[in-house]
């Protein structure tokens, strides 16, 4: 299986961001033994690795799933925003860091204490610290992005403004069940797409309004969702032509997952990011019951649901391959490849 490969610059036992082209990226790469290429997070690792910003632990991993303490997310947050500063030499090691985050307003002075600094942060707080170093203007409506948050009542008031602001500028969206959950903690990959939002727009998400419960007739509700559907397969079928590439997620370049997450993403509808986890969501349907927008599901480079594709109706679909090849249309039921390798299929459009 193919692995993140990524250079190790070691600077005690916490992913570091280092000076964009701080180090030359050629053959003397080592692997990240925890990280494959499949992982929902690979794209992004990936992007901040040839941004030369990217870097791991003594022995070689990158503990995706490890909870990002404050410190780390601070430190962070501002060398990844072109903040470089020198670590402490007494002291917590990333006390330089939160004087400038301080500084900057990122946070409010002597807001965090060294006895805090190791504690994991929580997603209104990242919230606070990401809307701030930012500083960017926001519309007048800001309150209209309450509906988009089933649980903002529950929000202690000095991190409700950043909230909806993070939400407004899609840094930061819900749960599928249209809750924040600011009390959650961040995985350090979680930590990283909150980063890649904030340094670049294009990986920016608007927020998915919660869907309400009426009594809209059914042909109303049909109607609505041969819309939707209409709509992601024009989306696809835009992207024809563009080449895959491993660990892509935009169009200068998707991997299978990537085209089917990205289909969705600009038609407001958040998916996880890999194939696996997109097999999780919405609702299990037969190879009879396909429309246009569903997603199909084969066993590629490995057993189980490892090619996702979009289905597009009369038996064809859009996807991205693989190596060396674009994304193009495919036949669901080809005799070669993809008919006995079906899976199965889901949809999430409701």
């Amino acid at each position: 299986m193919k692995r993140i490969i990524i250079n190790i610059m070691i600077i005690g036992m916490f992913i570091w961001i280092g000076t964009v082209g701080a180090f030359a990226m050629d053959d003397a790469a080592i692997y990240f033994s925890d990280v494959s290429d499949d992982d929902w997070y690979a794209g992004y690792i990936s992007n901040l690795h040839e941004k030369g910003q990217i870097n791991g632990y003594a022995d070689g991993t990158f503990k995706p799933d490890k909870i990002i303490t404050k410190a780390e997310f601070i430190t962070l947050l501002l060398r990844s925003s072109g903040y470089n500063e020198e670590i402490a030499q007494t002291g917590h090691w990333s006390m330089t860091y939160i004087k400038k985050a301080e500084m900057l307003k990122v946070i409010e002075k002597d807001e965090l204490n060294e006895q805090e600094l190791g504690e994991p942060i929580n997603r209104m707080e990242v919230a606070k610290a990401i809307v701030n170093i930012l500083n960017e203007s926001y519309p007048e409506t800001i309150d209209a992005y309450k509906e988009y948050i089933g649980d903002f009542n529950d929000t202690p008031a000095e991190y409700q403004q950043y909230v909806l602001k993070a939400y407004a500028k899609g840094l930061i969206t819900g749960y599928p069940n249209g809750t924040f959950n600011g009390n959650n903690n961040l995985t350090r990959a979680e930590a990283l797409t909150v980063i890649m939002r904030v340094i670049d727009e294009s990986e920016r998400i608007l927020a998915n309004k919660p869907k309400e419960d009426n009594s809209k007739d059914e042909a109303e509700g049909i109607l609505q969702d041969t819309s939707i559907q209409k709509s992601i397969v024009e989306t696809a079928k835009k992207y024809l032509g563009v080449p895959y590439v491993w660990g892509g997620a935009s169009p200068s370049g998707f991997d299978s997952s990537g085209i089917v997450w990205y289909t969705f993403k600009e038609n407001d509808i958040q998916l996880p990011r890999v194939s696996f986890d997109m097999y999780k969501v919405g609702k299990a349907i037969s190879k009879e019951e396909l429309l246009p927008g569903d997603i199909v599901f084969f066993e590629g480079y490995a057993s189980g649901p490892s090619h996702a594709v979009v289905f597009i109706g009369d038996g064809k679909f859009v996807h991205s391959p693989s190596t060396g090849k674009t994304v193009s249309i495919g036949s669901i039921d080809d005799p070669y490849y993809y008919g006995p390798r079906y899976y199965g299929a889901r949809r999430v459009i409701q």
